[in-house]
């Protein structure tokens, strides 16, 4: 009884000498982790001053996402690529160490006492020695990939043990013990978001609660401590609109936090930005078109401010470090909430140009509540919401704001043009003006803080400057316009390709070292493109004097001392990944039931842009009733007989709503459920009624997708007659549908091959289905000129294939298929025809494709060709199957490559996959059915595993006393140092729950 005493007061002593609850930082110059700090305030205190020159430069081969911010440490620079982690010395560039890995990198790493921790899409978060790169331990217990940034935190609300904080693509954010706790690698405790909704973006930190957000556009405020609460949300926010949270991060900002939204509307296209309709009827084929008109119609006409300009200019306040503000009055209207008489009559915001608060860019929420911050600056009852407008690419977040030194966050925002400006939240309704440059507001631009300095970037190796942040010092530009251009670091963009007639690289790609002819002398490595860096940016970083950026995939060090020019490029490493073998079947039959239980689907919408410059036809997905149809029917001989009876009455209602008495081509927007269900604007909304069902498809060289046609034959195949219509019914739509001849235009094969392969797979379905039905006399005639032209398709798909884009040289965005096109409604019969006829041409696109787009499995991936920042989901659909059926790739081989659903419910490319990898032969020889076993989430002290730490974790304590043991805390050893002893009963009574 005493000992326990003792130990009980020594314990209570040592609390009271533990750190303050701020986070332990390497030191305050150092930009340790992707917004240089757990608040992710992207400032450091150590500012980087002088007219500073390129010291040297680095290109790298792996691709370097545009979003993946560098980190610096100790005189480090450390980059995350598509191949692995790079360590470079600051001072020259040369290699420190390379850590290379078989999978891509998800987002920047975090260097935390002299460790580093970063996630990796083979579904792993390692932990390395930053000084050598060895991997000390890795966690492997996640079902998914990392997109994010970890955060890991060492205060008095973790008891000053480390601890990693960080959400996967799996929907669970994770508490693991980083290097150095007593459960290191291992899961603390972790948060499962509703539906298993992605975290693709990075979480911050503060006083012990971390921020994170989910694909549905949810923020969770969760406990992070070691108390009954550990874990669990202290509030769950509303749903913000917009396309899903991504890229970035949350970030603190006094006692709110502050959230970019992604774009929501797509150009050029109904639904769409084409659904805003103005008062004065005028409808806009773009966003930013319908937003200028907006402003220009509030703005009175007589202001000093300009046309454009969202609010009056005034001059310097109290606040505003010299710089003169706007009063932000047209902003204001424009956003502000509408009145009781316009939500009831005009929901939609019609018949007006203000009061259309869903077009807000950013949301300011209550670190106490998770409420929105709002303001009523001019009295009238109504909210106004902090009143910054559009300046993005045409797809994506807006840039995170930087918190500096002088109580203001500083916003890529809009006046007229693009200009940096500062928002105070004692003056929400004013923005403070900056250095007087201003920009193209769909030309994104980075803010990163040092000191009283404020750095900027703008993206396609455009103007790198900064400036204070107090009036009438000197602004810096490092160079101007662009690098290329400036001749600062010539030659610096060799992984680069700038296209012919891009101004000044405003379309350009990454290409990588390889030369895929042979023939380096003339400048052409391939014809294809990937990724530009048109969207999604990452900013100037500052450290010991100097700023290091990435540009064009090269690390650009900017100094003071003597130019040392440029360092050899560091090659790839080939290296292999292996990853945890998932339960497919669980997850196939998963996907099923969330179909079933949400109903019938709307086609999917997705903000990409530019898709529709040339691929207008596929901007929308599983618009075509038999991409449904097909999917489902292949799922179906995988599922449990229970499943199996929801899923064929499901499809039969398909059936009914889709194909018979009446076939339709595309199943629109006016019915069923959202596929992914975020809150959108009202005119796309409410569009959606304009948008129904249609016996045509536009833009393609069929009217009706023949590869319904083969969804229909394998939906005969699969599903049992007693569980269908008859094969005579299934069999009359597909004659009635299937046409003969098909195209012969060339062009069609040139630009759009894909629709070449839904001919090819509508003419098998038919055949197939002929046979079935038991082939009918009557169309035998018929049946042997569809036999004819599927020859002559296939004759002609094997002698035309080519791996070049068609769009080289002369066009831009056209290249946004170059990596899918020549696989998107592939079946396995036309690549074993493939296969078997033109393999080499085959195999070699395949490795093109799969080294310019190394991120190509990832859906939602942050990256993309043209003017935008999210890229189209083709990719991860296309070669995949390709993969699967024209290579024959093993289980174990496609299983690296299976990411998580791009929607919430009903992403019918993720069930092809699935099922494709069911379906591929296994090295073992069997199909998977092993099932993951949860990990188990651990509570300091909670011995027998019932989520309390109390006496009965104290008798089991006391019953292993003086033990060793190779159980770890089941028998008190909560340390995990092998031995039962007096440090693991401190640990119990810390955690104890009276």
């Amino acid at each position: 009884m005493f000992k326990k005493w003792y130990l009980s007061v020594l314990v209570s002593f040592c609390l009271l000498l533990t750190v303050t609850a701020e986070s332990l930082a390497q030191t305050s110059s150092d930009w340790y982790m992707a917004g240089a700090n757990p608040s992710r305030t992207s400032w450091v205190n150590t500012q980087v001053d002088g007219n500073l020159i390129v010291e040297w430069y680095r290109p790298i081969e792996a691709y370097i996402p545009q979003h993946v911010q560098l980190v610096t440490y100790n005189n480090i620079i450390y980059v995350s690529t598509g191949k692995g982690l790079y360590a470079l010395n600051a001072a020259n560039g040369s290699t420190v160490w390379h850590f290379d890995t078989g999978l891509p990198m998800g987002h920047s790493p975090t260097i935390f006492e002299g460790k580093v921790y970063v996630g990796n899409h083979d579904k792993k978060l390692y932990c390395l020695d930053a000084a050598t790169g060895q991997m000390l331990w890795s966690f492997n217990d996640a079902q998914a990939g990392y997109s994010v940034n970890p955060i890991v935190i060492k205060d008095s609300y973790t008891n000053n043990q480390p601890v990693i904080l960080v959400g996967n693509r799996d929907g669970n954010f994770y508490a693991i013990g980083a290097h150095g706790h007593p459960q290191q690698g291992r899961v603390i405790w972790k948060y499962t978001i509703p539906n298993n909704s992605s975290i693709i973006m990075s979480a911050a930190y503060k006083d012990g609660v971390v921020y994170t957000t989910a694909m549905n556009n949810r923020l969770y405020a969760l406990n992070v401590n070691t108390s009954n609460t550990q874990g669990q949300a202290r509030w769950i926010s509303g749903q913000w609109q917009g396309d899903p949270f991504m890229a970035y991060w949350p970030v603190i900002y006094r006692d709110k936090i502050i959230v970019s939204k992604s774009s929501d509307i797509k150009d050029g296209s109904r639904p769409g930005a084409s659904s805003i309709i103005a008062p004065d009827g005028t409808s806009y084929t773009d966003f930013n078109g319908a937003e200028r008109a907006a402003i220009n119609a509030i703005n009175p006409g007589n202001n000093t401010s300009g046309v454009d300009s969202v609010g009056e200019i005034l001059p310097p306040t109290s606040w505003s470090g010299g710089y003169s503000v706007t009063d932000t009055q047209y902003a204001r209207e424009y956003l502000e909430q509408p009145t009781p008489e316009e939500i009831q009559n005009d929901p939609v915001g019609r018949n007006r140009y203000g009061h259309k608060p869903w077009r807000r860019e950013y949301y300011v929420i209550n670190q106490n509540d998770g409420m929105e911050f709002t303001f009523d600056s001019d009295g009238d009852g109504l909210r106004e919401y902090i009143p910054l407008l559009y300046w993005r690419a045409e797809s994506g977040p807006m840039f995170p704001p930087a918190i500096g030194p002088n109580n203001l966050a500083y916003f890529t925002a809009r006046f007229s043009r693009g200009q940096v400006m500062g928002w105070n939240l004692d003056f929400p309704s004013q923005l403070s003006f900056s250095d007087g440059n201003s920009y193209a507001i769909d030309e994104p631009l980075s803010i990163s803080m040092a000191g009283n300095r404020v750095y900027t970037s703008l993206c396609c190796d455009r103007p790198a400057i900064s400036f204070p942040i107090t009036s009438g010092q000197q602004g810096i530009r490092y160079w101007w316009y662009t690098l290329s251009g400036s001749g600062k670091a010539p030659g610096y963009d060799e992984m680069w390709w700038v296209m012919s007639g891009a101004i000044d690289r405003h379309q350009s790609s990454y290409v990588g070292a390889k030369d895929w002819y042979g023939t380096a002398d003339d400048g052409v490595k391939t014809t294809n493109a990937s990724m530009n860096s048109h969207g999604v940016q990452n900013p100037l970083i500052p450290h010991n004097g100097r700023l290091f950026i990435h540009r064009s995939n090269a690390i650009i060090a900017l100094g003071p001392g003597t130019a040392q020019g440029k360092e050899t490029y560091l090659p790839i490493q080939n290296t292999q990944s292996a990853v945890v073998q998932p339960n497919l079947t669980a997850l196939l039959e998963n996907e099923i039931m969330k179909m079933i239980n949400a109903g019938h689907l709307k086609a999917g919408y997705h903000v990409q842009n530019q898709l529709l410059a040339q691929w207008g036809q596929i901007f929308n997905y599983f618009t075509f009733p038999g991409d449904t149809l097909l999917a489902l029917a292949q799922a179906y001989p995988y599922l449990s007989s229970g499943s199996k009876t929801s899923l064929a009455n499901y499809i039969r209602e398909e059936w009914s709503m889709y194909f018979y008495p009446t076939a339709y081509a595309t199943r629109g927007f006016a019915e069923g459920a959202d596929r992914q269900p975020i809150s959108l604007p009202p005119e796309i909304t409410a569009d959606y009624a304009n948008f129904g069902k249609s016996q045509t498809a536009s833009g393609h060289s069929w009217q009706y997708p023949q590869h319904s046609i083969y969804g229909i034959w394998k939906y005969a195949q699969n599903v049992p007659e007693s569980s269908r219509p008859p094969i005579s019914e299934l069999y009359q739509v597909a004659r009635s549908k299937t046409q003969v001849p098909a195209t012969t235009d060339t062009n069609v094969m040139t630009t759009t091959p894909y629709n070449i392969n839904s001919w090819i797979a509508g003419y098998y379905g038919y055949l197939g289905l002929y046979t079935m039905a038991g082939s009918p006399p009557a169309d035998a005639t018929f049946r042997n000129s569809v036999q004819t032209e599927l020859n002559r398709l296939l004759s002609w798909r094997a002698s035309a294939f080519t791996k070049e884009s068609y769009a080289y040289p002369d066009m831009r965005v056209q290249h946004k298929m170059d990596t899918s096109a020549n696989f998107l409604w592939l079946t396995p019969e036309l690549a074993d025809y493939l296969a078997n006829n033109i393999s080499t041409k085959v195999n070699q696109a395949l490795d093109e494709y799969l080294y310019l787009n190394q991120y190509w499995f990832v859906n939602r991936f942050e990256n993309d060709m043209g003017e935008s920042s999210t890229e189209h989901f083709h990719n991860y659909h296309a070669l995949f199957l390709a993969k699967a059926w024209i290579r024959n790739e093993s289980r174990e081989e496609l299983i690296k490559y299976l990411d998580v659903p791009a929607w919430e419910r009903g992403d019918m490319y993720y069930i092809q996959n699935l099922v494709a990898a069911i379906e591929a032969p296994s090295n073992s020889g069997s199909t998977p059915t092993v099932t993951q076993t949860p990990t188990p989430v651990v509570i300091l002290g909670d011995a027998n595993g019932d989520g309390r730490v109390d006496g009965a974790d104290y008798i089991i304590w006391l019953n292993h006393f003086n033990q060793n043991t190779s159980t770890g805390f089941r028998d008190g050893d909560f340390d995990n140092s092998g031995r039962v002893d007096g440090a693991d009963y401190v640990i119990w009574v810390n955690n104890y729950i009276i």
